[in-house]
């Protein structure tokens, strides 16, 4: 499972269970300037899909997280989100590799 894969890279820094994604299928490389997730008042994904593809496509991959802020100073200066958290986000866009398969 992908979120699987993802936090076994990061669960001793981040709560998986707050991890949001969104994978897309995409037409070409530009069409990644248009794909805007938005984000409600309280920094969680509106619109949030998996939708994986198949040889040769563009993916973009989209992953977002509200990271709390436990120090009260340092969240006074960096929270952009309700109770003290930071939204952290991070895309890719890629081509998935031509491939044959046979079921």
């Amino acid at each position: 499972m992908f979120q699987d894969a993802l936090c076994n890279h990061a669960a001793a820094l981040i709560n998986c269970a707050n991890v949001q994604y969104n994978v897309v299928e995409l037409s070409s490389f530009s069409d990644a300037d248009n794909q805007q997730n938005q984000f409600d008042e309280n920094g969680n994904m509106i619109n949030s899909q998996f939708s994986p593809s198949g040889s040769s496509t563009v993916v973009m991959v989209r992953v977002s997280y509200l990271y709390p802020l436990i120090t009260p100073l340092i969240g006074n200066f960096f929270a952009d989100q309700p109770d003290n958290k930071r939204l952290l986000v991070s895309t890719a866009v890629f081509e998935v590799e031509p491939y044959q398969f046979t079921p």
